[in-house]
């Protein structure tokens, strides 16, 4: 996590109440920011959530990554098609005539 004022980490520390003890982030560089470990830790998560990819996204994501899979074994991409006999050049070997 960054200072929003100074651009520094924040650094993480515990301070004891009566009760109990309490996390808290702050900037060490300009003091500018202090935050409970709790509050910041929950809107980091609301970011997350905002940030999660739709449903639907994530269906056409799994179903390109399975059938780009599909064709590599299948050996139809690329040069994975490509099978030289034994002693010639593979894909990945460069040829120079004599």
């Amino acid at each position: 996590m960054r200072c929003g004022i100074c651009d520094r980490s924040l650094s993480g520390g515990w301070t004891r109440g009566r009760l109990k003890r309490y996390g808290y982030y702050d900037c060490k560089s300009c003091q500018g920011v202090r935050i409970a470990k709790a509050e910041l830790e929950e809107g980091f998560m609301e970011l997350l959530d905002r940030l999660r990819p739709a449903e639907e996204v994530l269906k056409l994501l799994s179903a390109a990554v399975l059938d780009r899979w599909s064709q590599e074994q299948k050996g139809t991409v690329g040069c994975r098609s490509f099978s030289s006999p034994r002693g010639s050049p593979g894909p990945t070997e460069s040829f120079e005539p004599p």
